[in-house]
């Protein structure tokens, strides 16, 4: 297939409405994965939304249970087009959350640091109020952390904190795996490779903000499997992410689509061979 066909078909998708009524379709499925969520609806958006579209473009897919308890069910799919081409892996996720905190301004939304959250705080029953002070309380927090962090000491490191301060009492508890931290050189070829391509594609040149915040699994993808990793956020500033009126504009859907297509064929013609 040409380049040209690959862009006019990546066009048409979009022009044509299919790209808003396949998204207005996946945007139904309640696939939240916290504590309301149900298995169900996370294992039928892989299994009766993603699956079928990926199939009709001649991906091979297999659905597996998550080995961690409770976790939500995982999808890998495969299309091999020639042996002689490199491999490209992209990972996404289609479940969704709550919502996050509001009021941070833009230079905190783009520079990364340290910072603990509480989310939540208790104290006695609620059942059964009294007009005391309760001799139990309970907080539950969040930690945001950059790389350099020694996630493995951030327990620790509190629970001598709170011993050197007379609160020996005090119980710690951790939930779930942390998400290591990652940053990627931005000296290394792909940045420039994937760069380039941005900047043919939307005849502007990319923003490459120092951090990417979120609980991501790039850790895997860097430290595990040694990947280059691009991470490539397409929306306009006000989407509302996580919010209640996320949305996205046709014209950066349509931007996205080209960018994407074209980046996808670079790969194809000439991508770095070194990591």
């Amino acid at each position: 297939m040409s380049r040209e066909t690959c862009r006019a078909q990546a066009l048409d998708y979009v022009e044509s409405g299919r790209l808003k009524q396949d998204l207005a379709r996946l945007v139904t499925r309640q696939s939240v994965s916290q504590s309301e969520g149900t298995p169900e609806e996370l294992w039928a958006y892989l299994a009766e939304d993603i699956g079928p579209l990926l199939q009709d473009h001649g991906f091979e897919i297999a659905i597996h249970d998550n080995p961690l308890p409770g976790g939500p069910p995982l999808m890998i799919a495969s299309h091999i087009e020639g042996a002689s081409l490199p491999a490209v892996l992209v990972y996404g996720h289609g479940d969704v959350c709550n919502g996050e905190a509001q009021g941070l301004t833009p230079s905190e939304r783009v520079f990364g640091w340290n910072s603990f959250a509480p989310l939540a705080t208790s104290s006695g029953a609620i059942a059964a109020p009294q007009s005391a002070i309760s001799g139990v309380a309970r907080a539950v927090g969040q930690l945001r952390f950059v790389v350099g962090t020694d996630v493995d000491d951030i327990v620790p490191a509190l629970r001598r904190h709170l011993d050197t301060n007379g609160f020996e009492m005090v119980e710690i508890a951790c939930r779930g795996e942390p998400f290591k931290a990652t940053r990627f050189s931005l000296d290394n070829p792909w940045v420039r490779f994937v760069c380039e391509s941005v900047a043919r594609s939307t005849r502007q040149p990319p923003h490459i903000p120092p951090n990417l915040a979120g609980s991501l699994p790039n850790a895997m993808f860097v430290d595990i499997l040694g990947l280059p990793t691009i991470w490539l956020p397409h929306a306009h500033a006000e989407c509302g992410q996580h919010g209640p009126n996320e949305h996205a504009l046709l014209s950066v859907a349509r931007q996205a689509m080209m960018m994407m297509t074209e980046l996808f064929l670079d790969i194809a013609d000439g991508a770095p061979r070194a990591a």
